[in-house]
């Protein structure tokens, strides 16, 4: 069954399906509701789930369609809009060997380490650091501050963006890291821009935040978060219980190329959490600025006072010796 609230969508995907003598295209549906219905109706062993759509989005719709046939295998084919913008940041591709993580959590994991030290990072201890999230609208977290405690805590209370403030506005999140770095003095300037989707919001375009961030002087070094194609993300049932699907995924790589060429910085993807701290590793190394300094030390001389004082003994000595102490032959 195919479920896309796009008609051309589907028609696209039974065409293309039905080449192969095996596949066979039971029904499709425009949404949830839909789908459920002829789920009761038909025997269905696939469904390829569209995320965004209208009345009863994928999401909503999964875990009700599991009740129904707990069997059923299920296949997340979504272009990457506002909606599953959000939804790719719990994508679980970065977790570490023993521990479940989803994308927000990892990354969150190695800024802090980035900051503190830890990890095989030394820490920023004299940096001033400052933090801008963005999804549909960028907000500034944390300002330039060398407090890195409370810069620490800001960033692990960073949350998934709400359903009403998804998408990725790439170009919002540069633009407001570049106005907080511009007046700043410093001999280095540099941000960091990470993301894990595709640029959907333009309220600021991309270009013109790299126009201004090479007027200021500021390199980007800018991190592909996340693996192409299709990602792990567990999936609520309805029951108490969760499970892992796959799901579409995809990140503007172009863009992300652009903005580090253009202002001096450098493209990094990673695709497991092993290479997301590798990546971070290798900045704090580039990153690394060497100050000469000049230290005068001043001397206070207190020995003549002890000379005067052995002197004196000295004296005392020899004339105590001619008379006190003196000895007879």
């Amino acid at each position: 069954m195919l479920v896309d609230d796009s008609a051309v969508i589907r028609g696209l995907l039974t065409r293309s399906l039905e080449t192969d003598p095996q596949v066979r295209v039971m029904c499709s549906a425009a949404n949830g509701v839909m789908a459920l219905r002829a789920l009761e109706r038909n025997d269905v062993e696939v469904v390829v789930l569209d995320i965004e759509m209208p009345e009863m989005d994928g999401l909503t719709a999964l875990p009700l369609m599991l009740k129904v046939d707990p069997a059923l295998k299920v296949i997340m084919a979504s272009t990457l809009t506002r909606k599953n913008a959000e939804v790719s940041m719990r994508a679980l591709d970065l977790s570490e060997k023993n521990r479940e993580l989803t994308r927000l959590d990892a990354v969150k994991h190695v800024f802090e380490q980035f900051v503190l030290g830890g990890g095989g990072l030394a820490g920023r201890d004299d940096d001033a650091i400052g933090l801008v999230a963005f999804a549909r609208y960028a907000d500034t977290r944390s300002p330039l501050t060398l407090d890195h405690g409370n810069l620490a805590t800001a960033a692990r209370q960073l949350e998934f963006a709400p359903q009403a403030e998804d998408g990725t506005a790439i170009g919002a999140g540069l633009e407001l890291a570049v106005q907080r770095l511009a007046e700043f003095k410093a001999r280095s300037k540099i941000i960091i821009l990470l993301t894990d989707g595709e640029s959907n919001v333009h309220d600021i375009d991309e270009d013109t935040a790299i126009e201004d961030a090479v007027k200021a002087g500021i390199k980007v070094y800018t991190i592909g978060a996340g693996t192409n194609g299709v990602a792990p993300i567990r999936i609520d049932r309805g029951d108490g219980a969760s499970e892992l699907r796959q799901m579409q995924v995809s990140i503007d790589e172009t863009t992300l190329r652009k903005i580090a060429d253009k202002t001096g910085g450098q493209y990094f993807r990673a695709t497991d959490n092993a290479s997301l701290g590798k990546i971070y590793a290798q900045i704090d190394k580039l990153e690394r600025t060497q100050l000469e300094e000049e230290r005068f030390t001043r001397y206070r001389e207190y020995y003549g006072m002890f000379t005067v004082i052995a002197m004196a003994l000295v004296f005392l000595a020899f004339v105590l010796r001619g008379t006190v102490f003196r000895r007879l032959p």
